[in-house]
C-alpha cells in the first residue's frame, strides 16, 4: 500500500523533486529558484535531455509491442540520434527566440532576466513532457501523450516566460509563447526531413 506521508516526505527533502513536481503543477515558485540559484543548471539541462531523448524514441517509428523490431537498421539509430539534437536544438533556439523578443521587442518592465535564467525556467518547464514515457508503453496510445505533453508543456512555458520575464500582460505571455511553439520546429522540420531522406 502505498504511504503518502513517506512520499510527501522523499519530495521535501529532494529539491529536484520537488520542482519536478511544482513544475508540473504549473506552480511559478520553481522559476523563482530556477531564477536565483545558478546551482539548478545542470537539473535544468538534465530535463531537456532526457525529453530530446524520449522524443528521439518516438521519431524511430517505435512499436511498444515490437521494441526489438523497432530498432533493427543503423539507420534507426541515425534517425534516433538526429531527433535527440533536433530536440535540444529547439529548445535552444525557442529559448534564446524567447529571450531576444521577450527582453528587446515586448518587455514591459526594467528589470531584465539574464538568458540563463530564462535557460534554467524553460528547462525546468519542459518536465510536462515526461508524460509522452506512458505512450511508449502497449497499453497507451503514443500520439494521445504527445498531444496531453505539448499542452501541458505549453502551459508550463506560459508560465515560466510570465515570471521570468516579468510580464503582466497574459497576451504578451501567450504571444511570445506561441510564436516559439510554431515557428522554430517549422524552421528546423525541412533539415531534419531531408537529413532522414538521405540516410533512408
Amino acid at each position: 500500500m502505498l504511504d503518502y506521508n513517506n512520499l510527501t516526505s522523499i519530495i521535501k527533502k529532494s529539491p529536484f523533486i520537488k520542482r519536478i513536481v511544482d513544475t508540473l503543477l504549473l506552480r511559478s515558485r520553481v522559476y523563482a529558484e530556477a531564477e536565483i540559484y545558478s546551482s539548478a543548471l545542470l537539473q535544468a539541462l538534465f530535463i531537456p535531455f532526457l525529453i530530446a531523448i524520449i522524443r528521439g524514441v518516438t521519431v524511430t517509428g517505435y512499436d511498444p509491442e515490437n521494441v526489438i523490431e523497432s530498432y533493427n537498421s543503423i539507420n534507426d539509430l541515425w534517425i534516433f540520434l538526429i531527433g535527440v539534437i533536433a530536440q535540444m536544438t529547439i529548445w535552444i533556439l525557442w529559448t534564446f527566440g524567447c529571450y531576444f523578443i521577450g527582453v528587446n521587442l515586448l518587455s514591459t518592465s526594467s528589470k531584465h532576466a539574464s538568458f540563463g535564467e530564462l535557460s534554467r525556467a524553460t528547462g525546468f518547464a519542459q518536465t510536462p513532457n515526461l508524460v509522452i514515457l506512458l505512450g511508449l508503453l502497449p497499453f497507451f496510445d503514443l500520439n494521445t501523450m504527445l498531444l496531453i505533453g505539448s499542452i501541458w508543456w505549453f502551459m508550463a512555458m506560459m508560465v515560466a516566460i510570465k515570471y521570468v520575464l516579468n510580464y503582466e500582460s497574459l497576451y504578451n505571455t501567450f504571444f511570445l509563447t506561441l510564436a516559439g511553439f510554431l515557428i522554430v520546429p517549422l524552421i528546423l522540420w525541412p533539415g531534419y526531413e531531408l537529413i532522414v531522406k538521405f540516410l533512408l
